[in-house]
């Protein structure tokens, strides 16, 4: 009887055993199947992101070119519409770079709207020269930046 005894533990212990690593494997094929899941998701977001910045850019390039009549007006509103609506909200999926230049874009927003009638002469000539010149070139560089940043973002 002390035999069977053994044998009926011993069993008992090995169905144990790998109930418990089933249970273990399973439970990491889960966790490593979400993380792929939140990884997917975040990247489609992130895909979605981009996307809306390239618009905002392109209404930037098209209504802001050196030679466009009324740029602080098309700036104002394509800010007010695009980028507070659709840009700002979406900070969380941009990389370091992309959000110091449109830390920029918001400075000049603040600075044509709130901040107008306060502005010293050195801050008004600096939006002027950003109006005729730097808002398109500025605004180059993050297209080119959020088309990489884009294309990094499909590959996820």
């Amino acid at each position: 009887m002390d035999s069977a005894m053994y044998v009926l533990v011993g069993t008992l212990m090995g169905a144990a055993i790998s109930s418990v690593t089933l249970l273990i494997r399973e439970w990491l094929a889960n966790r490593n199947s979400l993380k792929r899941e939140l990884v997917r998701l975040y990247g489609k977001d992130r895909l979605e992101a981009y996307k809306k910045l390239l618009t905002f850019v392109w209404r930037i390039v098209d209504k802001c070119y050196p030679l466009a009549d009324d740029k602080l007006s098309n700036f104002t509103r394509i800010m007010q519409t695009d980028f507070e609506k659709y840009v700002k909200p979406a900070y969380l999926y941009y990389d370091e770079e992309t959000i110091k230049m449109l830390d920029k874009f918001d400075a000049m927003y603040f600075s044509c709207t709130q901040g107008r009638p306060d502005l010293t002469e050195q801050e008004e000539r600096d939006l002027e020269r950003f109006m005729e010149h730097d808002i398109c070139d500025l605004a180059l560089r993050l297209r080119d930046l959020a088309r990489k940043e884009a294309a990094l973002a499909k590959m996820i």
